[in-house]
């Protein structure tokens, strides 16, 4: 029993020391990666697919490269 009370007495002294920081991350949300949907997958089974047969296929590949320019922007936002 008083190894237990010397062993939290010494635990606390030593987390005493410690003290938290704030980190340099900046708080800019996440952003969340486009999900393609059936209307996608169903576009994507076909062999020949243009812009004007395919506009669900289109605007998803769309919608990954403005996330790809918002993550960049997040990426640098933590440096």
């Amino acid at each position: 029993m008083l190894q237990k009370i010397l062993s939290l007495v010494i635990l606390t002294a030593i987390l005493s020391g410690c003290k938290t920081t704030n980190s340099n991350i900046t708080k800019i949300a996440l952003p969340e990666f486009p999900i393609a949907g059936k209307a996608v997958a169903q576009e994507l089974s076909t062999r020949n697919c243009s812009k004007e047969q395919c506009p669900n296929l289109n605007n998803w590949l769309n919608e990954i490269y403005l996330f790809k320019l918002k993550y960049e922007i997040y990426r640098q936002g933590l440096k």
